[in-house]
Protein backbone atom coordinates (compact mmCIF):
# COMPACT_ATOMS: atom_id res chain seq x y z
CA UNK A 1 0.00 0.00 0.00
CA UNK A 2 1.62 3.38 -0.85
CA UNK A 3 2.77 5.65 2.08
CA UNK A 4 -0.26 7.87 1.64
CA UNK A 5 -3.08 6.36 1.98
CA UNK A 6 -1.12 3.95 5.04
CA UNK A 7 -1.16 7.07 6.94
CA UNK A 8 -4.66 7.76 5.88
CA UNK A 9 -5.69 4.26 7.53
CA UNK A 10 -4.04 5.18 10.61
CA UNK A 11 -5.18 8.50 11.06
CA UNK A 12 -8.73 6.97 10.76
CA UNK A 13 -7.49 4.15 13.15
CA UNK A 14 -6.59 7.29 15.61
CA UNK A 15 -9.58 9.25 15.18
CA UNK A 16 -11.60 5.78 15.95
CA UNK A 17 -9.07 5.69 19.01
CA UNK A 18 -7.22 2.46 17.90
CA UNK A 19 -3.35 4.35 17.78
CA UNK A 20 -1.80 7.14 17.81
CA UNK A 21 -1.61 9.65 14.94
CA UNK A 22 1.52 9.44 12.63
CA UNK A 23 4.13 11.90 13.07
CA UNK A 24 3.95 13.52 9.69
CA UNK A 25 1.43 13.49 6.48
CA UNK A 26 0.21 15.58 3.79
CA UNK A 27 -2.49 16.85 6.30
CA UNK A 28 -4.44 18.98 3.33
CA UNK A 29 -4.73 15.80 1.04
CA UNK A 30 -5.32 13.69 3.83
CA UNK A 31 -7.95 15.73 4.71
CA UNK A 32 -9.62 16.08 1.31
CA UNK A 33 -9.23 12.09 1.31
CA UNK A 34 -11.41 12.05 4.72
CA UNK A 35 -13.74 14.19 3.15
CA UNK A 36 -14.02 12.07 0.07
CA UNK A 37 -14.80 8.95 2.27
CA UNK A 38 -17.09 10.21 4.59
CA UNK A 39 -15.06 10.50 7.45
CA UNK A 40 -14.58 14.20 7.87
CA UNK A 41 -16.03 13.79 12.11
CA UNK A 42 -12.77 11.09 12.84
CA UNK A 43 -10.40 12.92 10.97
CA UNK A 44 -10.63 16.25 12.91
CA UNK A 45 -11.14 13.77 16.24
CA UNK A 46 -7.85 12.15 15.51
CA UNK A 47 -5.83 15.42 14.85
CA UNK A 48 -7.72 18.39 16.65
CA UNK A 49 -5.00 18.11 19.49
CA UNK A 50 -1.88 16.76 17.43
CA UNK A 51 0.83 19.77 17.31
CA UNK A 52 2.02 18.01 14.14
CA UNK A 53 -0.59 19.46 12.23
CA UNK A 54 -0.95 23.09 11.01
CA UNK A 55 -4.08 25.48 12.98
CA UNK A 56 -5.44 26.76 10.02
CA UNK A 57 -6.45 22.73 8.50
CA UNK A 58 -7.47 21.62 12.27
CA UNK A 59 -9.82 25.18 12.07
CA UNK A 60 -10.65 24.20 8.64
CA UNK A 61 -11.25 20.51 9.44
CA UNK A 62 -13.79 21.64 13.22
CA UNK A 63 -15.84 23.43 10.84
CA UNK A 64 -16.87 20.91 8.45
CA UNK A 65 -16.94 18.64 11.88
CA UNK A 66 -19.60 21.34 13.28
CA UNK A 67 -21.30 21.42 9.78
CA UNK A 68 -21.28 17.53 10.34
CA UNK A 69 -22.64 17.59 13.42
CA UNK A 70 -25.47 19.95 13.05
CA UNK A 71 -26.79 18.16 10.21
CA UNK A 72 -26.49 14.73 12.21
CA UNK A 73 -28.93 16.86 15.36
CA UNK A 74 -31.07 17.79 12.36
CA UNK A 75 -31.23 14.11 10.83
CA UNK A 76 -31.66 12.30 14.33
CA UNK A 77 -34.57 15.23 15.59
CA UNK A 78 -36.51 14.62 12.24
CA UNK A 79 -36.14 10.84 12.07
CA UNK A 80 -37.65 10.44 15.65
CA UNK A 81 -40.44 13.17 14.40
CA UNK A 82 -41.20 10.38 11.66
CA UNK A 83 -41.11 7.96 13.84
CA UNK A 84 -43.52 8.77 16.70
CA UNK A 85 -45.64 9.79 13.44
CA UNK A 86 -45.48 6.25 12.15
CA UNK A 87 -45.93 5.13 15.76
CA UNK A 88 -48.84 6.97 16.15
CA UNK A 89 -50.83 5.54 13.01
CA UNK A 90 -49.78 2.08 14.36
CA UNK A 91 -47.54 2.22 10.91
CA UNK A 92 -44.89 -0.23 10.68
CA UNK A 93 -41.44 0.65 10.08
CA UNK A 94 -37.92 -0.59 10.11
CA UNK A 95 -34.65 1.85 10.10
CA UNK A 96 -32.00 0.94 7.96
CA UNK A 97 -28.23 1.17 7.21
CA UNK A 98 -26.28 4.26 8.90
CA UNK A 99 -28.94 4.99 11.54
CA UNK A 100 -28.40 1.76 13.03
CA UNK A 101 -24.83 1.09 12.72
CA UNK A 102 -23.54 4.80 14.11
CA UNK A 103 -25.12 2.99 17.72
CA UNK A 104 -21.71 0.70 17.22
CA UNK A 105 -19.18 2.92 16.86
CA UNK A 106 -16.81 4.59 19.95
CA UNK A 107 -18.69 7.56 19.49
CA UNK A 108 -21.65 7.75 17.24
CA UNK A 109 -21.67 10.89 16.24
CA UNK A 110 -19.05 9.81 14.00
CA UNK A 111 -20.59 7.77 11.97
CA UNK A 112 -22.21 10.75 9.38
CA UNK A 113 -24.36 9.99 6.53
CA UNK A 114 -25.99 11.88 4.23
CA UNK A 115 -29.27 10.63 4.53
CA UNK A 116 -31.79 8.42 6.71
CA UNK A 117 -33.06 5.17 5.58
CA UNK A 118 -36.21 3.82 6.37
CA UNK A 119 -38.39 0.76 5.02
CA UNK A 120 -42.17 1.54 6.02
CA UNK A 121 -45.31 -1.41 5.32
CA UNK A 122 -46.27 -0.38 1.70
CA UNK A 123 -49.70 -0.33 1.95
CA UNK A 124 -49.19 3.15 4.01
CA UNK A 125 -47.20 5.50 1.11
CA UNK A 126 -50.33 7.95 1.04
CA UNK A 127 -49.69 8.32 5.00
CA UNK A 128 -46.33 8.63 4.58
CA UNK A 129 -46.30 11.60 2.04
CA UNK A 130 -48.92 13.26 4.56
CA UNK A 131 -46.98 13.07 7.51
CA UNK A 132 -43.76 13.92 5.74
CA UNK A 133 -45.10 16.94 3.53
CA UNK A 134 -47.02 18.49 7.09
CA UNK A 135 -43.26 18.20 8.91
CA UNK A 136 -42.35 20.23 5.63
CA UNK A 137 -40.73 17.49 3.51
CA UNK A 138 -40.30 18.05 -0.22
CA UNK A 139 -40.31 14.37 -2.45
CA UNK A 140 -37.29 14.93 -4.43
CA UNK A 141 -38.48 12.18 -6.79
CA UNK A 142 -39.66 8.70 -6.80
CA UNK A 143 -36.93 5.34 -7.42
CA UNK A 144 -38.05 1.67 -8.16
CA UNK A 145 -38.07 0.71 -4.20
CA UNK A 146 -38.04 4.02 -2.76
CA UNK A 147 -38.56 8.08 -2.27
CA UNK A 148 -36.64 10.28 -1.23
CA UNK A 149 -37.68 13.03 0.77
CA UNK A 150 -36.19 16.66 1.94
CA UNK A 151 -36.28 19.17 4.15
CA UNK A 152 -33.74 22.19 4.56
CA UNK A 153 -30.51 19.90 5.00
CA UNK A 154 -31.96 16.76 5.92
CA UNK A 155 -33.00 13.90 3.70
CA UNK A 156 -35.03 11.00 4.42
CA UNK A 157 -35.38 7.99 2.55
CA UNK A 158 -38.59 5.96 2.54
CA UNK A 159 -38.13 2.55 1.11
CA UNK A 160 -41.82 0.19 0.04
CA UNK A 161 -39.01 -2.46 -0.82
CA UNK A 162 -36.12 -3.72 0.14
CA UNK A 163 -34.34 -4.28 -3.42
CA UNK A 164 -34.69 -2.44 -6.35
CA UNK A 165 -33.99 -5.41 -8.84
CA UNK A 166 -37.17 -7.22 -9.71
CA UNK A 167 -35.01 -10.45 -9.46
CA UNK A 168 -33.02 -13.11 -6.92
CA UNK A 169 -32.53 -9.99 -3.97
CA UNK A 170 -36.05 -9.06 -4.41
CA UNK A 171 -37.86 -12.45 -3.97
CA UNK A 172 -35.38 -13.11 -1.15
CA UNK A 173 -37.10 -9.83 0.51
CA UNK A 174 -40.78 -10.85 -0.39
CA UNK A 175 -42.13 -11.73 3.12
CA UNK A 176 -39.45 -9.53 4.96
CA UNK A 177 -42.07 -8.36 7.67
CA UNK A 178 -42.52 -12.16 9.19
CA UNK A 179 -38.55 -12.80 9.34
CA UNK A 180 -38.06 -9.51 11.49
CA UNK A 181 -38.24 -8.97 15.22
CA UNK A 182 -40.64 -6.49 16.95
CA UNK A 183 -41.73 -5.85 20.86
CA UNK A 184 -44.38 -3.13 19.91
CA UNK A 185 -45.82 -4.59 16.28
CA UNK A 186 -44.40 -0.51 14.58
CA UNK A 187 -40.99 -0.72 15.05
CA UNK A 188 -39.26 -3.54 13.48
CA UNK A 189 -35.33 -4.68 13.17
CA UNK A 190 -33.51 -7.49 11.71
CA UNK A 191 -31.85 -9.76 13.47
CA UNK A 192 -28.42 -8.92 13.75
CA UNK A 193 -27.40 -11.61 11.05
CA UNK A 194 -30.14 -10.61 8.94
CA UNK A 195 -29.14 -6.73 9.08
CA UNK A 196 -25.55 -7.81 8.12
CA UNK A 197 -26.98 -9.99 5.29
CA UNK A 198 -29.10 -6.64 4.11
CA UNK A 199 -26.19 -4.29 4.63
CA UNK A 200 -23.79 -6.63 2.25
CA UNK A 201 -26.22 -6.99 -0.08
CA UNK A 202 -26.82 -3.19 -0.29
CA UNK A 203 -22.63 -3.25 -0.27
CA UNK A 204 -22.68 -5.18 -3.24
CA UNK A 205 -24.86 -3.55 -5.04
CA UNK A 206 -22.91 0.15 -4.81
CA UNK A 207 -19.33 -2.01 -5.10
CA UNK A 208 -20.79 -3.65 -8.69
CA UNK A 209 -22.02 0.03 -9.71
CA UNK A 210 -19.55 2.75 -9.07
CA UNK A 211 -17.92 1.81 -5.89
CA UNK A 212 -18.07 1.99 -2.47
CA UNK A 213 -15.39 3.86 0.32
CA UNK A 214 -13.54 3.49 3.17
CA UNK A 215 -16.60 4.11 5.78
CA UNK A 216 -18.14 1.06 4.45
CA UNK A 217 -14.85 -0.80 5.30
CA UNK A 218 -14.77 0.21 8.75
CA UNK A 219 -18.56 -0.43 8.78
CA UNK A 220 -17.57 -4.01 7.90
CA UNK A 221 -15.00 -4.20 10.77
CA UNK A 222 -16.90 -2.66 13.38
CA UNK A 223 -19.99 -4.34 12.73
CA UNK A 224 -18.09 -7.50 12.66
CA UNK A 225 -16.04 -6.61 16.31
CA UNK A 226 -19.07 -5.65 18.20
CA UNK A 227 -21.60 -8.65 17.41
CA UNK A 228 -21.45 -12.79 17.45
CA UNK A 229 -22.73 -13.56 14.26
CA UNK A 230 -24.36 -17.32 13.00
CA UNK A 231 -21.61 -17.94 10.36
CA UNK A 232 -22.99 -20.92 8.74
CA UNK A 233 -26.48 -19.37 8.72
CA UNK A 234 -25.13 -16.21 6.82
CA UNK A 235 -22.89 -18.16 4.45
CA UNK A 236 -25.62 -19.94 3.94
CA UNK A 237 -28.15 -17.20 3.03
CA UNK A 238 -25.23 -14.90 1.03
CA UNK A 239 -24.45 -17.93 -1.21
CA UNK A 240 -27.81 -17.95 -2.06
CA UNK A 241 -27.74 -14.10 -2.89
CA UNK A 242 -24.07 -14.99 -4.83
CA UNK A 243 -22.37 -12.51 -2.51
CA UNK A 244 -20.40 -14.99 -0.24
CA UNK A 245 -16.94 -14.40 -1.82
CA UNK A 246 -17.91 -10.80 -1.89
CA UNK A 247 -18.29 -10.48 1.77
CA UNK A 248 -14.90 -12.64 2.73
CA UNK A 249 -13.27 -10.53 0.59
CA UNK A 250 -14.35 -7.58 2.28
CA UNK A 251 -14.32 -8.64 5.47
CA UNK A 252 -10.71 -9.95 4.86
CA UNK A 253 -9.99 -6.47 3.61
CA UNK A 254 -10.66 -4.36 6.75
CA UNK A 255 -8.95 -6.76 8.94
CA UNK A 256 -5.86 -5.80 6.58
CA UNK A 257 -6.45 -2.78 6.86
CA UNK A 258 -8.07 -1.87 10.65
CA UNK A 259 -5.99 -5.10 12.30
CA UNK A 260 -2.74 -5.57 10.16
CA UNK A 261 -3.42 -8.65 8.97
CA UNK A 262 -1.21 -9.59 6.70
CA UNK A 263 -2.19 -8.54 3.18
CA UNK A 264 -1.77 -9.78 -0.60
CA UNK A 265 -1.98 -8.62 -4.47
CA UNK A 266 -5.64 -9.11 -4.03
CA UNK A 267 -6.18 -6.97 -0.70
CA UNK A 268 -3.85 -4.58 -2.52
CA UNK A 269 -5.94 -4.28 -6.03
CA UNK A 270 -9.00 -3.74 -3.62
CA UNK A 271 -7.69 -1.37 -1.21
CA UNK A 272 -6.40 1.05 -4.47
CA UNK A 273 -9.77 0.94 -5.82
CA UNK A 274 -11.75 1.53 -2.65
CA UNK A 275 -9.57 4.03 -2.04
CA UNK A 276 -10.05 6.06 -5.84
CA UNK A 277 -13.82 5.82 -5.22
CA UNK A 278 -15.08 8.29 -2.49
CA UNK A 279 -17.95 7.31 -0.32
CA UNK A 280 -20.37 6.30 -2.85
CA UNK A 281 -17.83 5.37 -5.73
CA UNK A 282 -17.05 7.69 -8.83
CA UNK A 283 -19.32 8.35 -11.92
CA UNK A 284 -16.48 6.90 -14.58
CA UNK A 285 -16.46 3.47 -12.21
CA UNK A 286 -20.35 3.81 -12.78
CA UNK A 287 -20.29 4.39 -16.48
CA UNK A 288 -17.82 1.12 -17.20
CA UNK A 289 -19.63 -0.98 -15.56
CA UNK A 290 -22.33 -0.23 -17.48
CA UNK A 291 -20.70 -0.32 -20.69
CA UNK A 292 -19.03 -3.69 -19.44
CA UNK A 293 -22.99 -5.50 -19.69
CA UNK A 294 -22.28 -7.96 -21.86
CA UNK A 295 -19.05 -6.59 -23.03
CA UNK A 296 -15.54 -7.73 -22.14
CA UNK A 297 -13.85 -5.10 -24.33
CA UNK A 298 -12.83 -1.52 -23.71
CA UNK A 299 -13.92 -1.01 -27.31
CA UNK A 300 -17.32 -2.62 -27.05
CA UNK A 301 -17.59 -0.87 -23.65
CA UNK A 302 -17.40 2.39 -24.32
CA UNK A 303 -19.74 2.05 -27.39
CA UNK A 304 -22.55 0.47 -24.89
CA UNK A 305 -21.99 3.04 -22.30
CA UNK A 306 -22.46 5.74 -25.07
CA UNK A 307 -25.26 4.39 -26.39
CA UNK A 308 -27.46 3.52 -23.39
CA UNK A 309 -25.99 7.48 -22.00
CA UNK A 310 -27.87 8.48 -25.60
CA UNK A 311 -30.82 5.76 -25.46
CA UNK A 312 -31.18 5.28 -21.90
CA UNK A 313 -33.62 1.89 -21.59
CA UNK A 314 -36.68 1.92 -20.72
CA UNK A 315 -36.66 0.89 -17.27
CA UNK A 316 -34.63 3.76 -15.99
CA UNK A 317 -37.18 6.11 -18.80
CA UNK A 318 -40.33 5.34 -16.80
CA UNK A 319 -38.90 6.25 -13.97
CA UNK A 320 -37.58 9.65 -15.32
CA UNK A 321 -40.81 10.09 -16.80
CA UNK A 322 -43.69 8.44 -15.39
CA UNK A 323 -45.99 8.74 -18.24
CA UNK A 324 -44.07 5.86 -20.21
CA UNK A 325 -45.63 3.73 -17.42
CA UNK A 326 -49.28 4.24 -19.15
CA UNK A 327 -47.93 5.19 -22.64
CA UNK A 328 -44.66 3.58 -23.54
CA UNK A 329 -44.79 4.18 -26.87
CA UNK A 330 -43.81 7.67 -25.89
CA UNK A 331 -40.27 6.49 -25.25
CA UNK A 332 -38.52 7.88 -28.30
CA UNK A 333 -40.16 11.43 -27.57
CA UNK A 334 -39.09 11.28 -24.29
CA UNK A 335 -35.51 10.77 -25.50
CA UNK A 336 -35.40 13.56 -27.37
CA UNK A 337 -37.02 16.13 -24.54
CA UNK A 338 -34.18 14.24 -22.49
CA UNK A 339 -31.54 15.27 -25.10
CA UNK A 340 -32.95 19.13 -25.32
CA UNK A 341 -32.62 19.22 -21.76
CA UNK A 342 -29.16 17.93 -21.49
CA UNK A 343 -28.26 20.37 -23.81
CA UNK A 344 -29.57 23.57 -22.84
CA UNK A 345 -30.12 23.25 -19.04
CA UNK A 346 -27.62 20.29 -18.19
CA UNK A 347 -24.66 21.59 -20.15
CA UNK A 348 -22.03 20.19 -17.54
CA UNK A 349 -23.31 17.01 -17.62
CA UNK A 350 -22.39 16.92 -21.35
CA UNK A 351 -18.96 16.98 -20.22
CA UNK A 352 -18.89 14.43 -17.56
CA UNK A 353 -20.28 12.29 -20.46
CA UNK A 354 -17.22 12.98 -22.81
CA UNK A 355 -14.87 12.54 -19.88
CA UNK A 356 -16.38 9.31 -19.02
CA UNK A 357 -16.18 7.97 -22.32
CA UNK A 358 -12.63 8.97 -22.98
CA UNK A 359 -11.84 6.79 -19.09
CA UNK A 360 -12.62 3.84 -21.25
CA UNK A 361 -8.86 4.46 -23.59
CA UNK A 362 -6.93 4.40 -19.40
CA UNK A 363 -6.84 0.66 -18.87
CA UNK A 364 -9.83 1.35 -16.44
CA UNK A 365 -12.19 -1.30 -18.06
CA UNK A 366 -9.46 -4.16 -17.51
CA UNK A 367 -8.96 -3.24 -13.73
CA UNK A 368 -12.94 -3.65 -13.44
CA UNK A 369 -12.80 -6.44 -14.82
CA UNK A 370 -10.28 -8.10 -12.74
CA UNK A 371 -11.69 -6.11 -9.43
CA UNK A 372 -15.20 -7.95 -10.17
CA UNK A 373 -13.54 -11.39 -10.75
CA UNK A 374 -11.36 -10.92 -7.03
CA UNK A 375 -14.65 -10.27 -5.40
CA UNK A 376 -16.71 -12.79 -7.50
CA UNK A 377 -19.00 -10.11 -8.73
CA UNK A 378 -20.16 -10.24 -12.05
CA UNK A 379 -18.83 -8.30 -15.36
CA UNK A 380 -21.85 -9.21 -17.08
Amino acid sequence: MEKFYDTFIQTVKCGVGWGELPKEGDWNKLFFLAKRHGLESIFYNAIKDAEQVPDELKEAAKKQYLAQMAQQMSQEYYAETFFEALRARGIRYMPLKGYVLRSLYPIPEHRTSCDVDVFYDREHGEDIEEILTALGFTNEGDSVNHAQWTYQKTTLETHHDLAAQKDLYQAYYEDVWSRLKTEDGVRYDFTDEDFYIYFMLHGAKHFSGGGFGMRTLLDIYIYNQAKVLDRAYIQAELEKLQIWTFTLQMERLSRVLFADEEGDETTELLSEYIFQSGTYGTEVNTAIRRGLQNNRSAKKAKRAYIITTIFPPYSLMKILYPVLEKAPILLPFAWVYKWFAVLFKRRKRLGAVMRNAQAFETGKVEKSIKVMEAVGLSNE
